[in-house]
């Protein structure tokens, strides 16, 4: 196979067509202390380049997260399946199911239909959680909801409820962060 190289040398750089890669490496080419802080400079500036900005990850999550209380308090199905990826695990109630975004949002749609919240707040601040390499997240979350479901024209007492959960985010090929998994457990108040 033919193909185009550069090849460094003391003298500078040229190129020529050459069936093979060069024989000599790029640091055995260099000179001692001249040509090291080139090597330094180029190895920290790909270095750089490959970390994640997990200050910027941690806002778009918590971000995400505002979203979902958005959607329940506006009984907005497709503002919270937004957030989620094309299929979704679920752990409630002992039941492991996966579900497309689009039966969720039709499970929604029907939810909103009869309920209306009248709150959907954190008990304490959310745990956020970024793997080290910027890809995987979870958000632990302590939560109160009120909400009162639709009788015709009128609305029950409102239903008091704890929620805990946690949710697991995972960022995509195009860099968005979507939802994929979530376990989570309620009990009635006190």
């Amino acid at each position: 196979m033919r193909c185009l190289r550069w090849v460094v040398s003391t003298e500078g750089i040229c190129n020529s067509v050459q069936p093979t890669f060069a024989k000599r490496s790029f640091i055995a080419l260099m000179k001692p202390g001249r040509n090291l802080f080139v090597l330094v400079a180029i190895m920290l500036a790909v270095w750089s380049c490959s970390q994640p900005d997990l200050l910027k990850d941690k806002e778009v999550l918590m971000r995400l997260h505002e979203m979902q209380r958005e959607a329940h308090m506006t009984n907005d199905a497709a503002l919270l399946v937004s957030v989620m990826a094309d299929s979704m695990t679920v752990v409630q109630d002992g039941v492991i199911s996966k579900n497309s975004k689009g039966d969720i949002e039709e499970m929604f749609s029907s939810y909103f239909q009869q309920v209306k919240y009248r709150k959907w707040d954190d008990i304490s601040e959310p745990v956020l959680d970024i793997s080290a390499d910027g890809t995987l997240a979870t958000i632990i979350v302590d939560k109160l909801s009120e909400a009162a479901f639709i009788n015709g024209d009128s609305l029950s007492a409102n239903e008091t409820t704890y929620w805990a959960w946690m949710s697991s985010y995972r960022k995509e090929s195009n860099g968005e962060w979507k939802l994929y998994a979530l376990a989570s457990g309620r009990k009635p108040p006190e």
